[in-house]
C-alpha cells in the first residue's frame, strides 16, 4: 500500500473503519439477532458446564483402585512360613522367599504406576473444579447478557402500538377528516335524496340540453353528473342515511390508502407476534440457564473429597510398596539374606488395603450423585436447545 499524503484518507482503512463501526452497531442492535446472539451465548455457557462436569476420570480411577486391590489381595504374607506335613519338608526358606519375591516386584512395579496414576486423578480433579469455576462466572456473564437482550426487547416492544392502537401523537398530527357536525345544524340531503315533486320546465330543460351538447361533438367531462337537490317541504327533515340495500363505493386514491393501512396493520401486528414469541422463548431459556449454577455447584460439592481420597489410596499403596520392598531385603542394590516378618508385611498390606476400599467407597458415591446432577444438567441442557 502506497503512503498517503497528510490529511488524505486512505480507503482501505476507511472500509475498516466503516466495517468496524457497522459490525459494532448489529452487536448493539436491538433484535431477533441480538436476542439470538444471547440465547447462543446462553446455551454454550450450559454446555461447557455439562462436559466439564462429565466423570470420566472417576470412572478411571474406580478401575484403578480394583486394580491396585487385586494386586495387594493376591500376595499373601503367610506364603512366607514353612507349610505343614510333607510338603514342609521339601519346601526351604530361602525358596519360599524366592518364590514370594518373584511375586512382588511385578506388582510393585504396577501398584507404583497405579499409585501415580490415582495422584493425577486427583490433581485433575482439583482442576476441573476451578475449571468450573470459571464455567460458573461465564454463564452467570450469559444470563446478564440474556437480561440485557430482554431489557431491550421489552422496550422495543412497548414501543411498538399493539394492533388496533394509534400512537397519541399520529392522532394529534392526523388532519381532522370527519368534522363534527353541530346539532344544531340540519344533516346534508344524502347524494340519492328523494324527490317527490315533479321538475320544472327550466329544470327539466337542462339535462337535454347536456344531452345535445355532448352528441354535437364538443369537449365536455367523460360523465356528466347532473346533481338534483330535493325540496325540503316544511316541517320535513331529510334522512341522512343511505338508502336501504346500497353500497358506498371508494374513490380509487381511497381504496388504495386503506389498502396500505391495513398492509402496514398486518406487518406491524406480525413483527410484534414475532418479537412477544423471541421474548417468552429467550426468558424460558434463561429460567433453565439459572437453573443449570446451582447443579454446577452440587457437582463441586460432590467431587470435594475426592481428591483428598484418591491421594490418601495412592499414599497407601507407595508405602506398601516401600515397606514391602525393605521388609523382603530389597531396598539394596542386591538382595539380602533376611528372615522377613510375615505379621508386620500382612499389617502393611491391611493397611493399604482398607485405604483402597475406603476410596473405591467414596467414589461410588461421588458417582451415584454426580451421575443424578448430570442427568439433571442434561435436562437443562435441552430446555435450553428447545427454547431457540
Amino acid at each position: 500500500m502506497e503512503p498517503t499524503s497528510q490529511g488524505s484518507i486512505d480507503p482501505e482503512a476507511a472500509n475498516l473503519v466503516a466495517t468496524a463501526d457497522l459490525t459494532a452497531a448489529e452487536e448493539t442492535a436491538t433484535g431477533p439477532d441480538r436476542l439470538e446472539r444471547a440465547h447462543v451465548s446462553l446455551r454454550n455457557a450450559v454446555e461447557r458446564l455439562l462436559a466439564e462436569a462429565r466423570h470420566g476420570d472417576f470412572v478411571e480411577a474406580t478401575d484403578l483402585v480394583r486394580h491396585a486391590t487385586h494386586l495387594l489381595q493376591t500376595l499373601d504374607p503367610a506364603a512366607l512360613e514353612p507349610r505343614r506335613g510333607l510338603a514342609g519338608l521339601f519346601d526351604g526358606r530361602g525358596a519360599r522367599l524366592k518364590r514370594f519375591r518373584a511375586l512382588y516386584l511385578p506388582a510393585a512395579a504396577s501398584a507404583g504406576d497405579t499409585a501415580a496414576a490415582l495422584a493425577e486423578r486427583g490433581r485433575s480433579a482439583v482442576r476441573r473444579s476451578t475449571t468450573l469455576d470459571a464455567l460458573h462466572a461465564e454463564a452467570v456473564r450469559a444470563i446478564a447478557e440474556v437480561d440485557a437482550a430482554l431489557a431491550e426487547g421489552e422496550a422495543q416492544l412497548r414501543a411498538t402500538p399493539a394492533p388496533g392502537i394509534v400512537p397519541a401523537a399520529a392522532v394529534d398530527d392526523a388532519p381532522a377528516t370527519n368534522p363534527v357536525v353541530d346539532a344544531d345544524e340540519a344533516p346534508l340531503p344524502g347524494p340519492e335524496a328523494s324527490r317527490s315533486e315533479p321538475l320544472d320546465a327550466e329544470e327539466g330543460a337542462a339535462p337535454a340540453q347536456a344531452t345535445t351538447a355532448t352528441d354535437s361533438g364538443e369537449e365536455g367531462p367523460v360523465t356528466a353528473t347532473v346533481e338534483i337537490e330535493a325540496d325540503v317541504e316544511a316541517g320535513d327533515t331529510p334522512s341522512a342515511e343511505p338508502e336501504a340495500g346500497r353500497s358506498e363505493m371508494l374513490e380509487p386514491g381511497d381504496a388504495l390508502a386503506l389498502a396500505e393501512t391495513v398492509g402496514a396493520d398486518d406487518n406491524a401486528t406480525g413483527e410484534r407476534a414475532r418479537l412477544e414469541s423471541r421474548l417468552e422463548a429467550l426468558r424460558a431459556a434463561r429460567a433453565a440457564g439459572i437453573a443449570q449454577l446451582p447443579l454446577a455447584r452440587a457437582v463441586q460439592n460432590a467431587e470435594h473429597a475426592a481428591p483428598d481420597q484418591l491421594a490418601a489410596a495412592a499414599a497407601a499403596l507407595s508405602t506398601w510398596v516401600e515397606d514391602w520392598r525393605q521388609g523382603l531385603g530389597l531396598a539394596g542394590r542386591k538382595p539380602k539374606k533376611i528372615r522377613p516378618d510375615s505379621v508386620a508385611l500382612a499389617r502393611t498390606r491391611d493397611a493399604a488395603l482398607d485405604a483402597l476400599v475406603g476410596t473405591e467407597r467414596r467414589l461410588a458415591s461421588i458417582r451415584a450423585r454426580a451421575s443424578e446432577t448430570e442427568g439433571r444438567m442434561t435436562r437443562v441442557v435441552e430446555l435450553v436447545r428447545r427454547a431457540a
